[in-house]
């Protein structure tokens, strides 16, 4: 599996693809920001995994626990999904 941290050519426009076949922007702003989820935000961050997969990338939120992103992947989406 790629990892969201490799700067290839096309990164920013898989990242922009799973987020919005997912349609999971809205949640992952909110994971970055530390808001509270509701169960879809989980649900779609499952969705957004599974984009991620299909893409060979790793999976951008851990589900294991509470969910989860990394601090450095969090950085580079976090710029993608700012409300506007």
């Amino acid at each position: 599996m790629r990892s969201w941290l490799e700067s290839t050519p096309v990164r920013e426009h898989d990242a922009r693809s799973v987020l919005r076949f997912s349609a999971a922007e809205d949640s992952l702003r909110k994971l970055i920001a530390s808001e509270g989820l509701a169960t879809e935000d989980i649900m779609s961050f499952g969705r957004l995994n599974s984009f991620c997969f299909a893409q060979w990338y790793e999976p951008l939120v851990e589900l294991m626990r509470e969910p989860f992103i990394d601090p450095s992947v969090a950085e580079f989406f976090g710029p993608l999904v700012k409300e506007e």
